[in-house]
């Protein structure tokens, strides 16, 4: 009976391990963003700081929208948020850093903070130790999870205050930009200054790059980094890239893609809801014991394909029985090399 017990006890462990390791990337999973000139390559406003010549970016409001397409498709808790601190010269420590997410049907953000917080919930206000290292991913586990509902565009806010002495900058999609991502909005100043209370931001700017946790479901992922020579873009010709599913063990997947994301839609059976149409169906393919099963595709070096727009989402039957479900979506454009 013990050792019953004792199984029994080792594999809630291994469910619970794959369930808290789930998580979307937006816009996606490298941390090669920003390897040249860091600091005007990434952002200090969010995470980091920056003081040089008059400026100061201890304190910070910053905004960003991540569109539904991006989020899981199935309800859940969200209960933790990464970055990757791509310039950490003097790796950054708090004051204070809180951060506030918010459910919203809005699209684009207004430069009005309050504005864009339609239904905010407080999951962190504190003094977290991060740990922040170059060019690696950083989490930050919330105090209260945020009860996410499957369907709505989120708003994710942080208000910072940074000790004296840090300095460092944290990743953006920058390697091509994408225009169609909604714009951040964001305001900065030194200590003292009120930028992390401000009520209006200052401008826009390319959003942070970010890992968003779930704590349960099966999630899909994109990694390409840059080329190391040439025009050092990612999802570029003559690289590659991978698709990862993050599933619990011996879950069954099926990922399929066409050019764009559609509308929603519903199967009777499947959990969530589709945002991709299946034109072009992958093999299935079984999740290992690690919980992440990738697949590496290369990219031809081919001119037609520049600018070429992928959308991709899976179907995973998790566990290898049970109710299937979608999972979020995930997109490329192929750029240059």
């Amino acid at each position: 009976m013990a050792s019953r017990e004792f199984a029994c006890a080792v594999l809630f462990a291994a469910v619970a391990s794959a369930q808290k390791d789930a998580f979307i990337a937006y816009p996606q999973d490298t941390v090669t963003y920003s390897t040249d000139s860091a600091v005007s390559r990434g952002t200090n406003v969010p995470l980091g700081a920056f003081f040089l010549h008059g400026a100061q970016f201890q304190e910070g409001r910053w905004q960003q929208l991540i569109p539904s397409r991006y989020l899981p498709t199935t309800a859940g808790n969200i209960v933790a948020v990464s970055a990757v601190c791509a310039g950490c010269f003097t790796a950054p420590t708090y004051r204070r850093l809180r951060i506030t997410l918010s459910a919203t049907t809005a699209t684009a953000l207004n430069n009005n903070f309050a504005h864009n917080l339609t239904a905010p919930v407080t999951v962190l206000d504190g003094a977290p130790i991060v740990g922040w290292q170059t060019q690696q991913w950083g989490q930050i586990p919330f105090d209260v999870p945020f009860a996410y509902d499957g369907r709505s565009n989120l708003v994710v806010e942080f208000r910072k205050e940074a000790v004296l002495g840090s300095w460092s900058s944290h990743a953006m999609p920058v390697n091509p930009d994408r225009p169609d991502w909604p714009r951040a909005v964001g305001i900065a100043g030194a200590i003292g200054s009120g930028a992390a209370d401000a009520g209006v931001a200052a401008g826009t700017d390319t959003p942070l790059q970010m890992r968003l946790h779930v704590d349960r479901g099966a999630t899909l992922t994109l990694r390409s980094d840059r080329l190391l020579t040439g025009s050092l873009n990612v999802f570029a010709l003559g690289g590659h890239f991978d698709i990862s599913l993050r599933a619990l063990p011996a879950s069954v997947q099926w990922t399929f893609l066409d050019v764009a994301f559609g509308a929603r839609y519903a199967i009777t059976g499947i959990r969530g809801q589709g945002l991709v149409q299946p034109t072009f169906l992958l093999r299935p393919r079984v999740v290992p014991a690690s919980g992440v099963d990738t697949s590496t595709f290369a990219i031809p070096i081919d001119l037609n394909l520049v600018g070429l727009r992928l959308a991709l989402q899976a179907v995973v039957l998790e566990g290898g029985s049970g109710q299937p479900m979608f999972t979020n979506g995930a997109d490329l454009i192929v750029s240059s090399n």
